[in-house]
């Protein structure tokens, strides 16, 4: 679907401006679960916070930004990532940055990002954002986070192997490269014992009840709609596949790992990267995918 406009990169009817509140379901209901058992709700307080400024990162980007985002944007993230490693640890597991009194599992908010390198038409952002890509890939075997590190793996491989996006000279060696990376994470010692309201929602919320299951059911596929409504591009276009592949890898590794549960599960990160993988759709879906020289004036399409 053609954007409008290089300038105004969020004009696709696909993503519509009510959105912003496809979150909003998961973050009650997870809350209310943890409430029941016994929690605070000011454990909540962050993902409250989180919503808040995720909506306004949206509209800011939709509406101000032009194809230059694309850019710099997925080294940024990538970049943030890799500052957890030199920062002290929890058990030697180094995923966190500190932020006022407040800790940001920075993955699970920055991972989203990296994306947009690789969904661009622009040839410079698509190289950066291979680039991005290894360096977070890398971090996460690193820190480890083999949750992360499959996500994104997921995330990559429809646009590494679209290639009308990325030539297959990079588009197969960074799909073997993340996935091999992502494999690796699984057998990286991960010591952190799970929490409750951050890792297991999902399975508290199951022990109470049928009701609980189909409220979690449902908010769970609210934060899937914005990137899987069809259309008649949907076939041809690998962008929505990438995000909704990312989110529902987030949700499969919680399942087999010690990981937060996005958007139910206390905790800004997940939260933050809901958002971000809103914004990387509405700026990069429908961008002409374009393998070739990078157009004078920014990134084609996007």
């Amino acid at each position: 679907m053609p954007v409008e406009s290089a300038e105004d990169p969020g004009t696709s009817p696909r993503v519509g401006s009510w959105w912003v509140l496809a979150p909003l379901p998961a973050a009650a209901v997870g809350m209310a679960i943890a409430v029941s058992q016994g929690v605070r709700w000011t454990a909540y307080l962050p993902n409250l916070i989180a919503l808040v400024l995720g909506a306004g990162i949206f509209f800011g980007v939709r509406r101000r930004s032009h194809g230059r985002v694309a850019t710099w944007m997925p080294s940024v993230a990538a970049l943030a990532i890799l500052a957890t490693l030199v920062v002290p640890g929890v058990e030697g597991v180094h995923r966190w940055l500190a932020i006022g009194g407040l800790r940001l599992n920075v993955s699970t908010a920055a991972t989203p990002w990296i994306l947009l390198g690789l969904a661009a038409g622009g040839q410079r952002a698509r190289l950066l954002g291979a680039g991005a890509v290894l360096v977070a890939a890398m971090t996460h075997l690193a820190q480890p986070d083999a949750g992360q590190a499959t996500a994104l793996a997921v995330g990559v491989l429809p646009l590494a192997l679209d290639r009308r996006r990325t030539p297959s000279a990079i588009g197969v060696p960074l799909v073997l490269t993340t996935t091999a990376l992502a494999g690796a994470a699984w057998f990286v010692p991960d010591p952190l014992a799970p929490v409750d309201h951050v890792e297991r929602i999902l399975i508290l919320g199951s022990s109470q009840g049928a009701l609980w299951v189909a409220a979690m059911v449902a908010a769970g596929v609210a934060l899937l709609v914005p990137f899987a409504l069809p259309t008649r591009e949907s076939a041809r276009d690998p962008v929505a596949g990438a995000l909704v592949g990312y989110i529902a890898a987030t949700f499969i590794v919680t399942v087999i790992g010690h990981f937060p549960v996005p958007v139910f599960g206390a905790g800004a990160g997940p939260v933050l990267g809901w958002y971000a993988l809103l914004t990387v759709y509405a700026l990069a879906c429908g961008a002409p995918p374009v393998v070739g020289p990078e157009p004078r004036g920014g990134l084609s399409g996007v």
